[in-house]
């Protein structure tokens, strides 16, 4: 667990906007923005299921094609819905709200759903 938890710090780290690229942290879209999009009722819940799904899928391909490990596992059945919550959850927490999307998201489902180690 600690070995995990070190790595999606290392992963979230990566997704934190540097002094030095104020430029690219502009076109960046970061946890906070996504907050109210990520609420079902949200006419931008559009904009936030296609995110998730694309960074799911995204995620599925890399780790099938043995370019990653799995940096979650989740539970059958699991909906795109349920996910987005555990986003909002972890992205309302304060220090979050400044980490880029992905890193937020990758944070949240990994501490949420961490892959069972035999």
């Amino acid at each position: 667990m600690t070995s995990r938890l070190i790595l999606l710090s290392a992963l979230l780290c990566l997704c934190m906007p540097a002094a030095s690229s104020a430029a690219k942290a502009e076109k960046r879209r970061w946890a906070s923005q996504y907050l109210d999009a990520c609420e079902t009722s949200s006419a931008e819940w559009p904009i936030c299921k296609a995110y998730i799904e694309g960074f799911l899928g995204a995620t599925s391909t890399l780790v099938k094609n043995k370019k990653i490990s799995p940096p979650f596992c989740l539970p059958e059945g699991i909906s795109t819905e349920q996910i987005a919550a555990v986003f909002r959850e972890f992205a309302l927490q304060g220090p979050y709200r400044a980490v880029a999307m992905e890193g937020a998201l990758l944070m949240s489902v990994g501490l949420k759903f961490p892959c069972q180690t035999s």
